[in-house]
């Protein structure tokens, strides 16, 4: 079968793009988490999901960045093994060279993280070398615009149908300092119990979940889910979803008022 006979079958089983809220027509096939999450060109199979050409090609610049903070990796070069690593800085330095010196801490800086945070420097590597990156404006950014797809994305594999364009998302992400500061990440300790779908996604036959997994919590009865994702040791994520318009919201806004503020971002 040819891929555009392929793409023609995928748009007629799939007539409208899941990323706009079903408003404008399919007329392309996007990779959610995209492939340069990923290394050794080994993506999950099965996480192709129908979207218009805004959709799919305005993100072009996020995903880069994405794909070096998801390959930010504390514990080795387990973050670096196809070596791609340098080519996704140079990327990023490319649309905008200021964002690379941004996201890298001072020396000063860089000692204060890693004392506190019990790194200590391998052989032959500074200290801003093995601290964690600086979190940018344009890194959350780019951080909400895929944690919006995304949660997208798999709420219309999981339920099978397209989340409105009026219904609410709200984010919690975190990086891979959480780790080391604490040996974990607390927001998913709070959600262990919670029950949920939790794939093993594979590719040819190799399991792909130390570099990317998922638990995706629908509550059918009360039109909302929740979405736990993480992205090997680099950073994770939690998003809550209504479909309900402004549902969501009235809930964080009475959860900040009672908790003197809280920590989720409305999409």
């Amino acid at each position: 079968m040819s891929n555009s006979t392929s793409l023609g079958e995928f748009i007629r089983h799939n007539p409208y793009c899941i990323f706009c809220g079903g408003t404008e027509p399919t007329t392309t096939k996007e990779h959610c988490p995209p492939k340069a999450l990923f290394q050794n060109r080994q993506w999950p199979e099965g996480y192709e999901f129908p979207a218009c050409i805004k959709c799919n090609n305005g993100t072009s610049n996020y995903d880069r960045m994405l794909a070096m903070l998801a390959r930010t990796d504390f514990s080795g070069d387990a973050g670096n093994r196809d070596g791609k690593f340098p080519s996704l800085v140079a990327g990023v330095h490319a649309q905008d060279a200021m964002q690379i010196r941004s996201m890298f801490p001072s020396v000063r800086e860089a000692r204060t993280y890693n004392r506190r945070l019990g790194i200590t420097p391998k052989h032959g590597q500074t200290h801003q070398q093995a601290s964690p990156l600086k979190i940018t404006s344009e890194m959350q950014t780019a951080v909400a615009v895929f944690s919006r797809k995304l949660a997208k994305a798999l709420y219309f594999r999981e339920v099978g149908t397209i989340f409105p364009s009026h219904g609410g998302l709200g984010l919690r992400w975190f990086t891979n300092a959480d780790l080391l500061e604490k040996g974990h990440y607390e927001v998913f300790e709070m959600l262990e119990g919670l029950p949920g779908h939790a794939p093993t996604l594979k590719r040819g036959g190799k399991e792909l979940n130390d570099q990317f997994s998922y638990k995706m919590t629908v509550c059918a009865d009360v039109d909302m889910f929740v979405l736990q994702a993480s992205f090997g040791s680099a950073f994770g994520l939690v998003i809550f979803g209504s479909g309900e318009s402004g549902r969501l919201e009235g809930i964080m806004m009475k959860l900040a008022a009672k908790h003197n503020g809280f920590p989720f971002t409305l999409l």
